[in-house]
């Protein structure tokens, strides 16, 4: 079972992921898996006049399933 999810994702000051939630509506099946994934990605922050400011994020995952499973 495949599909999109939407998540929106709150990076801090440092480029860690303060904060996500999934925008779609839930999928028991995917929904804790990419969120704990999400947790722990590092992004770049995002800089105004020079420095490092929080941002919220909408980000598109494409869920392929794996043939044979």
């Amino acid at each position: 079972m495949g599909g999109t999810l939407l998540m929106d994702v709150v990076i801090d000051v440092t480029g860690e992921v303060e904060s996500a939630v999934i925008a779609t509506p839930p999928n028991p099946a995917y929904d804790k898996l990419v969120l704990g994934a999400a947790r722990s990605w590092q992004y770049q922050p995002a800089t105004l006049n020079g420095k490092p400011v929080k941002f919220r994020k909408r980000i598109q995952i494409s869920l392929v399933p794996t043939p044979g499973r």
